[in-house]
């Protein structure tokens, strides 16, 4: 996996995955966006750059990390296995012994 460290070589990624939609019409930041964020996240859809936002020169993107697929191409497996260990700590870590806290240190250092 590639190393991203901001926020357009993410973008960059996700359009080259069919991952991002761009919407160049015009919108209101007023409700408009809101309501169409929320359409696309219901339809597990792609993540959204607007790029005309009115009263704004600023775009705006949303859903970027909506999917587990966005998920893993923005940090990899991490996470995941995080949160496995995590579990896998929880079933093993009862009842709790010294061991079990010592087993706990790399995790708790992930967090």
């Amino acid at each position: 996996m590639t190393s991203i460290y901001n926020l357009r070589q993410y973008l960059d990624i996700l359009r080259r995955e069919n991952e991002l939609l761009v919407i160049d019409t015009e919108v209101d930041p007023y409700l408009e966006i809101a309501e169409i964020h929320r359409r696309v996240i219901a339809s597990n859809g792609p993540a959204l750059l607007f790029t005309k936002v009115k009263g704004s020169s600023f775009p705006v993107v949303t859903n970027l990390f909506g999917t587990n697929r966005r998920l893993e191409l923005a940090f990899g497996t991490r996470p995941m296995d995080f949160v496995a260990d995590l579990v896998r700590l929880a079933e093993q870590a009862m009842p709790p012994s010294l061991s079990t806290i010592r087993q706990a240190a790399p995790l708790a250092l992930q967090a």
